[in-house]
């Protein structure tokens, strides 16, 4: 008989003072920056008086009794930008800190501001590294639940954790920190996920210019075709290979 999952209740939006609510973007913010200008500038700019921005999802710590930001860390900015003096709508949720990092990771996945692929797997690599008491708090199909990672990239993760700690290497911050950190020890040991390794670099190489080589490759291919050839010289022949793309009669490579 399949057991049914577990899902935090809804609590219902209430008014919350401003001044009452912090924030703890080390444990609940899993985006490569805390805080994006120009999504902050773009709430200040909606915020009338009267009229606030949607529920902030908020955690009250059992312990310290402390409001906590789980969502909505840019509009909490917003506010205080706009110089927001009344209450706010939130909803907030009295749960374990397993359960709060969880319901964080949720909803910041959601498209209002999504996460990268490289957020993504950074925040997967963050869970995986999370142990207490010399166990990890989640296990492999929590974390895949969330859509971080697909489970066998969560399982690697595992490993590699397994493997660095085997080796006395204090655990990096990044999957593609891990990743680097394993390749240049397991190389010497024949040991090396090549596949693994060159889409953490892929992953990393779009979230820094990914976007803006494919807007200006909307505009025109051409000039993404001089750059490419500036920066990368005689190898840009090579993905002409891989494109399956030859140089013309003159030397030229057309793609």
């Amino acid at each position: 008989m399949t057991k049914p999952k577990q899902t935090l209740k809804q609590p219902k939006v209430t008014q919350v003072s401003l001044s009452t609510i912090t924030i703890d973007t080390d444990t609940f913010q899993f985006r490569d920056e805390d805080l994006t200008e120009y999504h902050v500038e773009e709430l200040r700019s909606q915020l009338r008086p009267r009229e606030p921005l949607d529920a902030l999802t908020l955690w009250q710590c059992p312990n310290t009794n402390a409001l906590i930001v789980l969502d909505g860390h840019h509009s909490f900015e917003a506010y205080k930008r706009f110089g927001w003096s009344s209450k706010v709508p939130a909803r907030v949720h009295t749960c374990s800190l397993k359960d709060a990092r969880k319901l964080a990771l949720t909803e910041n996945a959601k498209a209002r501001l999504p996460m990268t692929p490289q957020e993504r797997k950074n925040a997967a690599w963050r869970l995986v590294d999370t142990y207490a008491d010399g166990k990890p708090v989640y296990t492999k199909s929590e974390i895949v639940e969330l859509r971080l990672a697909c489970d066998g990239t969560i399982a690697k993760m595992r490993v590699t954790r397994r493997k660095l700690v085997e080796q006395g290497f204090s655990i990096p911050d990044t999957w593609a920190d891990a990743c680097q950190l394993l390749k240049e020890t397991a190389q010497r040991d024949g040991d090396w996920d090549a596949d693994e390794w060159v889409l953490t670099r892929a992953d990393a190489i779009d979230a820094q210019v990914g976007k803006q080589i494919g807007f200006e490759g909307e505009q025109c291919l051409d000039a993404v075709r001089i750059m490419l050839e500036k920066r990368l010289g005689h190898r840009v022949a090579e993905l002409a290979d891989y494109w399956g793309t030859g140089a013309d009669e003159e030397g030229i490579v057309p793609f």
